[in-house]
Order: C-alpha cells, then structure tokens, then sequence
C-alpha cells in the first residue's frame, strides 16, 4: 500500500517568513551587545591556548573577533585582517602586551604580522589538526 499526498497537506500553515535587513547590523552598533563569531578552528585556539604569556589567548581571540566581523575582501578569504588597539583592549590585551602576544603567535605559526602605524596587520594561518 503507497501513501499518497498532495503538497496542500504538507505545507506551512499560520507560518510567516520574516524579511532579510537590507544591510547586515554591526551588533555592537543596536544594542552594546557583541560576540566572536565562529567558527574558530579548535586546533587553532587549543594551540593558541598552550602558549606562555598572560595575554597571548586574550589577543588569539582578539584575532578571531575581528576576522569574524568579515570586513574584509573576498579575495583575502578572510584570512588578512586589520586589528587596532581598541580591538584588543576590549580583551584586555594592555598595550605592553600586546606586540609580545603578537610575536609568540608569530612564532608557534598561527599568525603572521606587520606593524603600520597603530594597526596590525594580521595574516591568520592554518594549522594542522
């Protein structure tokens, strides 16, 4: 014995579909609410977590905040942010700290970094999991 239905049956009912925002909303712009949007590779901020220093965690997540945010071009992939100092105060990062945390990330290959005036200019690299 086959069922047999028809589309009326299975369709929405008393269902809305909301309309899309016509531009995309900096949250932290509406309602002093902000967030780290993922996905943040595990093997990435795991070794990021193991390196020595009070604030090198602190800037990883500074990093990931600021790729999450996604202003960047397509054809950087994401890969190649910008990140000033406020960025990083915001994860109480304090500004002796910051070029130290910056060098040991550079150094366990999470990152590569310049220095242009008060950015950093920030390459995040892959890591094996």
């Amino acid at each position: 014995m086959t069922n047999t239905f028809t589309l009326d049956q299975i369709k929405l009912r008393d269902f809305e579909i909301p309309d899309f925002p016509e531009k995309a909303v900096d949250v932290t712009e509406e309602n002093n609410e902000w967030y780290v949007k993922g996905p943040i590779p595990g093997a990435w901020i795991s070794k990021a977590a193991h390196l020595p220093g009070d604030h090198t965690l602190h800037a990883a997540l500074a990093i990931q905040y600021v790729k999450g945010l996604g202003k960047v071009t397509p054809k950087e992939k994401c890969n190649r942010i910008v990140i000033k100092r406020f960025h990083f105060d915001r994860f109480g990062v304090k500004k002796d700290s910051t070029r130290r945390a910056l060098e040991r990330l550079q150094e366990a290959e999470l990152i590569k970094y310049t220095k242009d005036g008060q950015k950093f200019k920030v390459t995040i690299l892959p890591v094996e999991p």
